[in-house]
């Protein structure tokens, strides 16, 4: 049992559902076990607040101004921080109450972009805020950070998944459900997705496309399936929960330009869901090549479309690939082995004046 003067105040942008978010509650759940007392200060409202309170962890809703000063009234011990504007917020309250910060970097720096990339830089080497060293949620991210943040301040923690069980689903006979679970914004690839089943479902019309998520993109992807006349083929799943859906795929697609991670494609693999991932030279964190899933190039929407094609033609393979996958992501994505190295980082930090995760 831990003891009880420690007190972990979680910071984030906000809790809608999302990959971030849901290594938090992950997280947070792994830690509640082990009677590690928490909070969590976040600046947007969402679904998986109640699920956190539902875990007995008080949630605190405050604007980004007074955000350092709610932290500074919890008292915290330590501080872990997810996404950009959190981070920031994180390091400013970290400083000022001395006290360890571990901010979570969950992307590649390709896709945080050049001026975010430019204020990391400058608060971590030329302000008073900077960090002992940086852990990342894959070694992809690590890699793209490297050269800006300094390959030995980098360390990976991967992401781990909790156990879950497929919900039955009802499936349609002679339906083939190709599925994806993220936000509705552009580095997902949504609108090439939607585009390239419009073929496929041409030359197979048995093919449906899920699209479970939220985000700004929604209208303009469902425009998109208008004028591509593909209404009663395409269903959208608007701010659900994505464990709820696997069990209707017969496949999973992430066609991303980039992704840090992927934690929905590392649950779709803990599922057994023939997968389809994209990675610049077939890199990825989890996925190899016709071993336990399908890599593709990003925006290569000719190999995209193979792939798919291959999964419709190749059912059998398909499930062997699935399996092989399953059978790691089983022994490799616990969520008990990410939150007991986050608590060993965590707890290593007492001492320290800093630190960036």
């Amino acid at each position: 049992m831990m003891k009880k003067n420690n007190h972990l105040v979680h910071v984030i942008t906000g809790l809608q559902r999302g990959g971030a978010e849901m290594v938090l509650i992950t997280l947070a759940r792994e830690l509640t076990q082990k009677k590690y007392h928490q909070s969590v200060v976040f600046f947007k409202d969402g679904p998986l607040r109640q699920e956190l309170e539902a875990l007995g962890i008080k949630t605190y809703l405050v604007s980004y101004i007074i955000a350092p000063v709610k932290i500074a009234q919890l008292r915290p011990t330590q501080i872990h921080s997810s996404l950009w504007s959190a981070n920031i917020i994180a390091r400013i309250a970290g400083y000022f109450l001395s006290i360890p910060v571990v901010c979570s970097l969950h992307t590649v720096a390709q896709h945080s972009g050049f001026i975010r990339n430019t204020v990391d830089y400058l608060i971590d080497n030329l302000s008073p805020f900077g960090p002992q060293r940086y852990i990342a949620v894959s070694p992809l991210v690590k890699q793209s950070y490297n050269s800006l943040l300094g390959d030995k301040k980098i360390v990976v923690i991967e992401n781990g998944v909790s156990p879950f069980t497929l919900i039955a689903a009802h499936k349609k006979k002679n339906r083939y459900t190709i599925g994806t679970i993220g936000r509705f914004v552009a580095v997902k690839n949504y609108h090439l997705l939607i585009t390239l089943f419009a073929r496929l479902h041409k030359e197979f019309p048995t093919t449906h496309l899920m699209l479970v998520g939220h985000g700004p993109l929604e209208q303009e992807l469902r425009a998109l399936v208008k004028n591509l006349a593909i209404n009663d083929a395409v269903t959208f799943v608007i701010n659900q929960p994505g464990r709820d859906y696997y069990s209707f795929f017969d496949c999973f697609i992430q066609p991303s330009a980039y992704e840090g991670y992927g934690l929905a494609a590392a649950e779709a693999l803990h599922a057994g869901i023939p997968l389809i991932v994209t990675g610049y030279n077939r890199n990825h964190p989890f996925v190899v090549h016709h071993i336990s899933g399908l890599v593709i190039e990003p925006h290569d929407s000719h190999a995209l479309y193979q792939a798919l094609k291959f999964y419709l033609l190749n059912q059998q393979t398909a499930q062997h690939y699935a399996q092989i996958g399953k059978n790691y992501a089983r022994k490799n994505f616990s969520s008990a082995v990410m939150a007991k190295k986050y608590l060993l980082l965590i707890l290593s930090l007492k001492k320290a004046r800093y630190v960036h995760l």
